[in-house]
């Protein structure tokens, strides 16, 4: 999900007098502090059924990202804690381009504030309210986002279980605009096929056979999609009633129609892609990966495919030389990239993931890297899948991390926010331990001999107390402070 940004202030976080109580490995990542002293809370942007989702913007000048804080009020949730440490769980562990971002998460005595990507574009709803019906091509984009998101939850045997136009964003208000998909309150991992709960789950429009019956699992979410997509060409759902009885006895007859006026511009493959998606035996319809490489997918709904350019795959190799200052420092930036920055680097991404999961792996990292005419020997090729997080392939987050264009480097603004994230301790300077225990806590298990290494490569081997200026030379003169960061902005100072 990418690097959470520190927001320090000299008193450390404390926990509240009323705080509720989490389990370990949740209460590890909620900041005890007023949310209202790092974030400029705004509008009200939509309403839940737990709480109220608003626009932000950072206090911090460098920052001028902005973002959607959902606040759910604790007297809510505080006997149904499970449903809340699983949704965090959740949106740690997925990260892909069409799934919304989670940054931190804030506990004060009345709320507890989630910290999200802001999508400006609005919900794929009220587009679809005003458009009343989508062209074939403009359904298929958005089916093959969706599907690619799905696939990734899958291949984490997560299933969302809540999937409807009200749960996906647009990025932005652009008419070509990305999607995302939010509110992971019912989602859930390793449910088996057939397994089942004893409530039913979701809206009741897109609720598929199975969850009736109680013996579903990672393929209603495949149903949900094969609603959406009837919904988009045509305009109305494809199960319909005045009570939610007489649409849930519909679906369990599986009786809907692709005929009519609103059908008979729609070609047959379309309807034979929704009835793929629309197969009532849970066991036998569809699987994401597979609709992904469906015909008419295909033919219509990919993303604009981007050539592999060999100067973004070259940033790969050079991150296998870089040290991991520099590596850190890159993860942390991401963070600051806007949605128009990152666009081109999201479509390479999914061309390298050739099988959907959402995942870079060895081999198809090897095959980008060849179609941009750049060997990687084997060592090297291990060594930088191990850098990433040592399960033997890039997540998206890594991904990002490793192309992202070095003249970010250069920008006083993103490494400002790098500074804090190693400043933890807001003093205004990052000494040797600072360095030490941030690279610790992002999973790099360092000496002390082998930070002060890294440190002297930039010519800071006495170091004491390095400040602002010095850590932005770090980046920006590169021949004052070594070759490795010099590999890293030579591309940049060529644009």
């Amino acid at each position: 999900m990418g690097k959470c940004i520190s927001h320090n202030k000299n008193e450390k976080p404390k926990r509240t007098g009323g705080s509720l109580e989490f389990s370990k490995e949740v209460s590890g990542i909620i900041r005890y502090n007023n949310i209202q002293e790092f974030y400029d809370i705004q509008g009200v942007m939509g309403r839940g059924h737990f709480g109220t989702v608003k626009r932000a913007f950072s206090k911090d000048k460098h920052d001028t990202k902005g973002y959607a804080i959902k606040s759910i009020p604790k007297n809510k949730i505080e006997y149904r804690l499970d449903l809340l440490e699983r949704e965090l769980g959740l949106l740690m562990t997925v990260d892909h381009p069409n799934i919304i971002k989670f940054y931190e998460v804030y506990e004060d005595f009345q709320y507890i504030h989630l910290v999200m990507e802001l999508c400006t574009g609005g919900e794929l709803f009220d587009q679809l309210i005003a458009k009343g019906r989508y062209t074939e091509a403009e359904a298929a984009k958005i089916l093959h986002s969706l599907l690619s998101a799905v696939a990734h939850l899958h291949s984490l045997e997560i299933a969302h279980r809540d999937l409807k136009p009200e749960n996906i964003m647009l990025s932005t208000s652009d008419m070509d605009s990305d999607i995302k998909i939010i509110d992971f309150g019912l989602a859930k991992k390793s449910i088996e096929e057939g397994s089942g709960e004893n409530t039913v789950l979701g809206s009741s429009y897109y609720v598929a056979p199975e969850v009736l019956q109680n013996k579903y699992g990672l393929s209603c979410d495949i149903w949900s999609c094969g609603v959406i997509l009837f919904m988009l060409l045509s305009g109305k759902p494809p199960f319909d009633g005045t009570s939610d009885m007489t649409i849930y006895q519909q679906i369990l007859k599986t009786k809907y129609s692709t005929s009519g006026p609103e059908w008979e511009r729609i070609s047959d493959e379309a309807k034979e892609f929704v009835e793929l998606l629309l197969n009532p035996d849970s066991k036998n319809r569809i699987s994401a990966q597979a609709a992904l490489e469906h015909p008419w997918l295909n033919k219509r709904g990919e993303h604009e495919s981007q050539k592999v350019e060999r100067k973004v795959m070259k940033r790969l190799k050079q991150y296998t030389h870089a040290n991991k200052i520099v590596k850190e420092t890159m993860s942390i930036l991401i963070k600051t990239m806007k949605q128009d920055e990152i666009k081109q680097l999201n479509n390479i991404f999914r061309d390298l993931d050739k099988d959907h999961t959402g995942f870079i792996s060895a081999i198809e990292l090897e095959q980008g890297l060849s179609c941009a005419g750049i060997n990687l020997e084997g060592e090297e090729l291990q060594n930088l899948l191990k850098d990433a997080d040592s399960t033997g392939k890039l997540n998206y987050s890594e991904f990002l991390a490793m192309t992202i264009d070095r003249k970010h480097l250069e920008n006083t603004d993103s490494l400002w926010l790098a500074f804090k994230y190693f400043d933890i301790e807001n003093q205004g300077y990052i000494t040797k331990d600072n360095f030490n225990n941030a690279l610790r806590r992002a999973g790099w298990e360092l000496t002390s001999n082998e930070v002060d290494e890294m440190l002297t490569e930039y010519g800071l081997e006495n170091l004491d107390k390095l400040f602002f200026e010095q850590f932005c030379k770090m980046f920006q003169d590169p021949s004052r402070y070594g070759k490795l960061t010099r590999m890293y902005t030579d591309d940049a100072r060529k644009k």
